[in-house]
């Protein structure tokens, strides 16, 4: 069910659309009948993504938070001496808790939100004007009006406009959905892309009838929402337009806004090692060769300290993991995946095929590749076929073969790597005719036809029978940052 559009009270808040939230100074004689009067300067959308938003806080410059819907009350700085007011907040991922920050770099944290440092001892040459979390909520960075950032805890330094002479000073910032870059917005519409934020567009050289004031990114990152102080609202990259606020008569002028995801949320959430999603029968998974219901593992088996990781899906075909792992770890330490049971022999069915697509990282330090994880003869023999790859090493190939050519299935070439030993053999099927291998992020295989060769070539042995079928990355390490893989589209068919 879509969510409605809300209107608390005339000019406090404005849902716009089903896309953003603004948010308009007000008194707190709008909140209550009777109370000091402070103004409230931010606000945080519920930030679980396994249920649909349906509360928020806000948050006033005298510190006071006001919790609304299915939000709790964690904790105020309303009764603390404050030595700057407070201009701005952010949740953490699983809305447990959250962060004030106040314009001297100054940090309080309730719930469950961490301490991870502030620069409240800091001498600073401009105020602090906002804050954003890293997706798994392990750090935070805090930016200044003349750019300066401050990162603290698992928040990556991807560089600050410190330095750079601004016609206009910076208002806001937002991350990058893995935490691997952040935009700043500065009053006139200009914008500053750092990391793996990408640049979609700026108000920066239009006539702004009232200056900008905030932003927020799409969920997939994609794109970005800014808006001005009368509410007006630009949008660019895969950002949609939903409507605006420019023309109403506001009370009080628009001060942020936060997006507002309207689409089912994450059936499961997991942070556990061995985290396990279950799921019924899926209508793009099926065939006589399934010998149970489909479902979604984190499985990180290999634990190393310092690593983090976070499940979230819809389903077997709509899921993703958030992973932050050390820098130079060159060993398998998770396989999250989407798999299933399966019997029979493998020659006993006429097709097994599949499809994907998903995106990963490929970054400089990122040690990771999507792939199958194949198993036969009650779990004696193990077969991969990897297909995108972030620092994979190479391998001695053993053999190069084509398969494709029916079932909508593309030709294409393969080597074939031996890593077998220690009773159990496992064979890598790497796309691309040798080493370095060639990357995809989505295509289709026939699964059948790879195994049969193995059969037929002494790899494996004949009359194989099916185990199990997974598909997703085998992650070494993140490079020290949080990183997000997706899977929008997975399919298996055996008949």
């Amino acid at each position: 069910m879509p969510l409605r559009p809300r209107v608390l009270r005339r000019g406090t808040l404005v849902a716009v659309g089903f896309g953003v939230l603004l948010v308009a100074v007000l008194s707190m004689w709008s909140l209550s009948d009777h109370g000091p009067s402070k103004v409230v300067l931010a606000s945080a959308p519920t930030a679980a993504k396994d249920t649909i938003a349906s509360g928020y806080w806000l948050v006033a410059s005298d510190g006071g938070v006001f919790n609304y819907g299915d939000t709790a009350f964690h904790g105020s700085a309303g009764s603390v001496h404050l030595n700057a007011p407070i201009v701005g907040m952010a949740p953490t991922p699983d809305g447990g808790g959250y962060w004030l920050v106040a314009s001297d770099g100054g940090v309080f944290n309730y719930g469950d939100a961490a301490f991870h440092g502030s620069s409240g001892g800091l001498h600073l040459n401009a105020p602090i004007v906002g804050m954003a979390p890293t997706p798994d909520g392990g750090g935070y960075w805090l930016v200044a009006s003349d750019g300066g950032i401050f990162n603290y805890g698992d928040a990556g330094f991807f560089g600050s406009a410190g330095s750079i002479h601004l016609n206009k000073p910076i208002v806001g910032m937002a991350p990058t959905p893995d935490g691997g870059g952040y935009w700043l917005v500065a009053s006139d519409g200009g914008i500053f892309n750092y990391g793996d934020a990408a640049f979609h567009g700026s108000a920066g050289s239009l006539h702004l009838n009232k200056p900008i004031v905030g932003m927020a990114p799409t969920p997939d990152g994609g794109g970005y929402w800014l808006v001005a102080s009368d509410g007006g609202i630009f949008n660019y990259g895969d950002a949609g337009f939903f409507g605006s606020a420019g023309s109403i008569h506001l009370n009080k002028p628009i001060v942020g806004m936060a997006p507002l995801e309207t689409a089912e949320g994450w059936a499961c959430v997991t942070s556990d090692q061995q985290g396990h999603c279950p799921f019924g029968a899926d209508p793009q998974i099926t065939g006589s060769a399934l010998s149970g219901d489909p479902y979604v593992d984190q499985n990180v088996w290999s634990p190393i300290p310092d690593w983090s990781q976070t499940l979230y899906a819809n389903s077997p075909t709509d899921w993703r993991v958030v992973a932050n792992g050390p820098a130079g770890n060159t060993e398998v330490v998770a396989f999250p995946n989407t798999g299933v049971d399966m019997t029979g022999a493998v020659d006993s069915y006429s097709k097994t095929i599949s499809s994907f697509s998903e995106t990963m990282p490929h970054n400089s330090q990122t040690s990771a590749w999507s792939m199958y994880d194949l198993w036969f003869n009650n779990w004696a023999d193990e077969v991969m076929i990897q297909y995108d790859f972030s620092g994979n090493g190479s391998c001695d190939s053993v053999a190069t073969a084509q398969f494709g050519g029916t079932n909508g299935v593309p030709v294409q070439t393969w080597h074939l790597c031996d890593f077998s030993g220690g009773g159990s053999t496992t064979l890598d099927w790497k796309l691309g005719a040798s080493d370095p291998a060639t990357s995809e992020s989505s295509g289709s295989i026939d699964i059948l036809a790879m195994i049969k060769w193995l059969e037929t070539h002494g790899y494996l042995p004949t009359a194989s029978t099916w185990t199990a079928a997974s598909q997703g990355w085998e992650i070494c390490s993140t490079g020290g940052q949080p990183e997000t893989f997706s899977e929008s589209s997975y399919s298996l068919t055996t008949s």
